[in-house]
């Protein structure tokens, strides 16, 4: 018997198991995003998304309105994009092209206030507030941002260091307190005895 060109295990549509391989449930995903109400923060630049969820990732898409300009400073813009079910979405990944119009003076620049993404009745939100561009804040044009739905699921690995003197060390008890703030950590170290 010969094997058919191109399929192993068995016919078209098939798994090796006989069952017929279900595509992925289509889902329309709703992203908002909104510019923050600061001067300069309005970009024409592209801006692309990806979605991470917990059972995949979406494709790479670009954020695009028919007749209305996107990106303005203190505005709000609404997107649709449908791809696969992508379980829930625990972080996204947001970039801006640096490309600007002459009447924008040539800054691309873009202030990120947040992004909103919802499928059916769940909602995720994806708080930013930070520049994406190469002149301002770390001159970063791409973003990976948490969902605060995730935050329980970011892990951090921390390093302490203890000079090399004598009695510089402690039998007691070391806390840890976070501070975040828009841009910034800050950690405070309390030894209790």
């Amino acid at each position: 018997m010969a094997a058919t060109k191109g399929y192993a295990g068995g016919a078209p549509g098939r798994t090796g198991g006989g069952a017929v391989a279900q595509p992925r449930k289509r889902v329309t995903y709703t992203i908002t995003t909104v510019t923050g109400d600061l001067p300069g923060a309005g970009t024409s630049a592209n801006v692309y998304v990806q979605l991470h969820g917990t059972t995949a990732d979406s494709k790479r898409f670009l954020l695009q309105t028919l007749g209305r300009k996107a990106f303005v400073r203190g505005q709000t813009d609404v997107f649709t994009q449908v791809e696969p079910d992508l379980g829930d979405i625990t972080s996204l990944t947001i970039q801006q092209d640096g490309k600007s119009s002459f009447r924008e003076r040539f800054a691309s620049d873009w202030f990120l206030e947040r992004v909103q993404v919802r499928a059916g009745a769940s909602e995720w939100m994806f708080p930013c507030r930070r520049w994406l561009g190469k002149d301002q804040d770390d001159g970063q044009m791409k973003r990976t941002l948490y969902s605060r739905n995730a935050e329980a699921q970011i892990q951090y690995k921390v390093l302490t260091f203890t000079e090399d003197s004598p009695q510089a060390g402690t039998l007691g008890k070391v806390w840890l307190q976070w501070h975040a703030a828009a841009t910034t950590l800050h950690v405070c170290v309390c030894v209790c005895v």
